[in-house]
């Protein structure tokens, strides 16, 4: 008799579902690559403070990241606001349609 993936998870008592569709995994190296970035970082300022002050290699560190970050937002909020409503407008105007048919006594705009 054949189980599914899930009756599998329940049967013998793993860990989850999450774990054999491979979610865990996604998120662990999410999180891996976040600390990796950080030590960067860390890194990074102790080579500046080499020749700079370590309050300057901090300071250097932090806003240029910074300064990147808000460009990078500025311009996919314009790329939004360019797109425009993602509304599905055909099917409002075929659910309003039906409605109003339906009901013809509360037709709706």
């Amino acid at each position: 008799m054949s189980t599914t993936t899930g009756q599998r998870a329940r049967v013998d008592g793993s860990a989850s579902l999450l774990f054999e569709t491979g979610g865990h995994s996604v998120g662990g190296a999410g999180l891996l690559g976040l600390l990796a970035a950080q030590t960067l970082a860390a890194t990074t300022v102790a080579a500046l403070a080499l020749t700079l002050p370590v309050w300057v290699s901090a300071l250097l560190l932090t806003v240029v990241p910074t300064l990147a970050a808000a460009g990078s937002a500025r311009a996919g909020r314009k790329r939004i606001a360019k797109a425009g409503t993602p509304a599905p407008e055909r099917t409002i105007g075929a659910h309003r349609h039906t409605r109003s048919v339906r009901r013809p006594d509360r037709a709706h705009p």
